[in-house]
């Protein structure tokens, strides 16, 4: 795991090293560049030295070519031996970068197509004069880029605008995005002309013309095939324990953040039941009960004779938090759980380089709250016309009284009735946002339709599942999930891996039933059948709880949440009317007012 940076196009040395020194926190270990003044490449890599500690250092050189790759490809040690039999040598002793580096001289740009792993990487193919940067399937690993008069690219937005040609001007609907997906999903970034690559897809940059195309060579979607419930479980073990396996390679000890849901235990399970791994496992725990998960991942970890190292959050510690995570933040990210995440990861990094964490089971077997929501969503509108819709929400608004416990009734019944106000296909958008359309064109002073809002998650979906599926895996999966706990571990120089974003596994949910993965109001079926006969039933049957903050109850706290609201941008009056409602327990704003915290205190915020 590592931090990269780099340019085509003129520009000093001093440059590089000021762009690569802000992302020296991905990769303390060591940095080197790499300079060819025939195509003005400028390449700079930072690392965190996991895998070939001894010859695996970067940039990385076959022949003329040059790469600098952030990530981990878990089957290289399989592609190692085809390239090997196709008659390739090898330098290193077993370099995951070398296998990439060979494999796009055999196979050019399909390489993709072979690689099991998460990455973000730019490879310089002099002999083609062409710049060849890509991103995993579901975006573990970040990627920013500019092109212009030169080509920039880094792991991290900040670094990227350490190059002289890159101006930073807030783009307004970004911003807009920002408050509906609480994230800013791909190709946007919070500033005009500088774009994220998107997961699943690659960049060829002709040095010749300095023209730039992006392609897809990824996209998830839902393929059910015809199989038996009995071999579904088969597979599922089969691909779940071949993936830990992969996901368990390294030259360092692996630990384990286990939350003592079913998705972290049942990763627990297999490393210690069928790899017969020894791991240490990790968790976080809050003082605020409705919040606190201690106690299951406790019992986890007796029940298997994990070792483990449990920590507890305290609201005396979010102040400190805060200022320490917020400034490092380049492009704001509104998920409050980064708060706890990044604690976890400093509590680990204490002790490991690596740990498997189990995210990415929600999106993939329909683990998460609004899968349930869709059944009486499409009944209330068969049986309510928009209009009465409209009123009960307005009505239920006004009379029930508001909680800021975790996923209290109230905030739940609100988002659900919020949500039935518009078309079907924008229900799951609009039950996670942090406003409603009318409220983001009253803060933004514009007149955006849902469509200017959410038009990168979506696509072609058939029906309400599919659409939901879609949401999930495109833009919540990579925009928040996963940009939390890359830049949460990162700060910590701690990588974090997802067997469950293992290529085989991703692709058997694909197939997979959806009567496998909701039935009869249980989420994630086939992974809680699975469980049942290995773990207590208090784990197996857990409803999703999420790693939530008491964000709600922090946010009442003046001295800590110092709001400035600034900008010129957002609607002042807007924005004291929702801080007042809230801390006058009016109104339960925690997602609008931590997003807007964030904004305004993260790199991006300079700029507002």
């Amino acid at each position: 795991m590592c931090g990269i940076a780099g340019y085509v196009g003129s520009a000093s040395k001093e440059t590089l090293d000021r762009m690569i020194s802000k992302v020296r926190y991905r990769g303390p270990d060591e940095i080197n560049t790499h300079v060819s003044k025939v195509d003005s490449i400028h390449f700079a890599h930072s690392r965190l030295s996991i895998l070939d500690i001894t010859t695996g250092q970067q940039p990385m050189l076959d022949g003329d070519n040059v790469i600098v790759f952030n990530g981990e490809i878990y089957n290289y040690l399989e592609l190692r031996n085809e390239l090997v039999s196709l008659g390739h040598d090898f330098i290193t002793d077993h370099s995951d970068t070398e296998v990439i580096l060979k494999g796009y001289a055999q196979w050019g740009e399909s390489v993709l197509n072979k690689l099991n792993g998460m990455f973000a990487f730019s490879l310089y193919d002099s002999k083609n004069k062409i710049v060849f940067f890509a991103r995993d399937r579901f975006g573990q690993k970040p990627f920013f880029y500019s092109h212009g008069k030169s080509f920039v690219f880094s792991s991290e937005l900040h670094s990227l605008c350490e190059h002289e040609e890159i101006n930073p001007v807030v783009d307004k609907l970004s911003l807009a995005k920002y408050f509906a997906f609480n994230s800013i999903p791909a190709p946007s970034t919070i500033f005009k002309k500088i774009f994220k690559l998107p997961p699943g897809s690659y960049g060829i940059l002709n040095l010749e013309k300095n023209s730039l195309s992006i392609k897809k060579y990824f996209s998830y979607k839902i393929s059910e095939e015809s199989m038996s419930y009995n071999e579904a479980l088969r597979l599922y073990e089969d691909k779940l324990v071949s993936s830990t396996e992969r996901h368990l390679r390294a030259d360092v000890p692996i630990g384990l953040f286990l939350s003592g849901g079913i998705d972290s235990s049942t990763l627990a399970y297999i490393a210690k039941s069928k790899l017969s791994q020894e791991l240490d496992s990790y968790s976080i725990g809050f003082d605020e009960k409705s919040f606190d998960e201690s106690s299951f991942a406790k019992l986890v970890a007796n029940e298997l004779g994990l070792k483990h190292h449990h920590k507890v959050v305290k609201l005396e510690m979010v102040e400190d938090l805060i200022s320490k995570i917020i400034p490092l933040m380049d492009e704001p990210m509104g998920d409050s759980s980064i708060l706890p995440t990044y604690l976890l990861s400093e509590f680990a990094s204490s002790s490991k380089k690596v740990c498997v964490g189990g995210d990415a089971a929600d999106e993939l077997f329909f683990g998460y709250d609004p899968f349930k929501a869709l059944g009486a969503a499409k009944i209330c509108s068969l049986i309510l016309p928009k209009l009465t819709r409209k009123w009960i929400y307005k009505a239920i608004d006004y009379l029930l009284p508001v909680k800021h416990s975790n996923m209290s009734f109230d905030f739940k019944v609100r988002r659900f009735l919020r949500g039935l106000q518009y078309d079907s296909k924008f229900w799951g958008m609009m039950w996670m946002s942090s406003l409603d359309l009318s409220e983001i064109n009253t803060l933004l002073e514009e007149n955006y339709s849902l469509e200017d809002l959410f038009h990168e998650s979506g696509g072609e979906s058939r029906n309400e599942e599919e659409q939901l599926v879609d949401h999930f895996c495109s833009s919540y999966l990579p925009g928040n999930i996963l940009t939390k706990v890359d830049r949460a571990s990162m700060y910590n120089s701690l990588e974090v891996r997802a067997p469950f974003l293992d290529n085989e596994l991703v692709e058997f949910s694909q197939r997979l039933p959806r009567n496998f993965k909701y039935n009869k109001g249980r989420t994630k079926f086939l992974l809680r059948d699975y469980l049942k006969s290995k773990l207590p039933e208090s784990i197996v049957e857990r409803p999703k709880k999420g790693f939530g903050v008491p964000m709600a109850k922090w946010l009442l706290n003046k001295e800590i949440f110092r709001f400035k609201n600034e900008s010129q941008l957002l609607n002042k009056k807007f924005i004291n009317d929702k801080i007042h409602m809230h801390r006058s327990l009016s109104e339960n704003n925690k997602d609008f007012l931590w997003n807007l915290y964030v904004l305004e205190n993260s790199f991006a915020g300079k700029y507002l």
